[in-house]
């Protein structure tokens, strides 16, 4: 998107739109990440409990998990607040 934009744009279209959908994709991709680290761990943590049996790497693994399910609850409480800040400047926008 950030390629296409920058090229369409010299050539009138879009006017750099393309470009701004390329930084949000961007910033998307950035915020799927850390979620995506705390399942890797907690994935890492899965294999050492499976050669260990040992209940130090249960604890560690379950700590994991907690962590990104707390992660993301944080960050669905977060979307939906934009949503719903997003529709109440909507309504109040479209009464004026």
């Amino acid at each position: 998107m950030l390629v296409n934009g920058s090229v369409l744009g010299e050539y009138g279209f879009g006017d750099g739109f393309y470009v701004i959908i390329g930084l949000l994709y961007l910033l998307c991709a950035a915020l799927y990440f850390f979620p995506s680290l705390k399942l890797t761990q907690y994935a890492n943590r899965i294999v050492s409990l499976q050669e260990s049996h040992a209940e130090d790497d249960l604890v560690r693994a379950l700590d994991m998990q907690r962590s990104f399910w707390a992660m993301i609850g944080i960050m669905a409480i977060v979307t939906i607040s934009l949503y719903l800040l997003m529709l109440l400047i909507f309504i109040v926008g479209v009464s004026l």
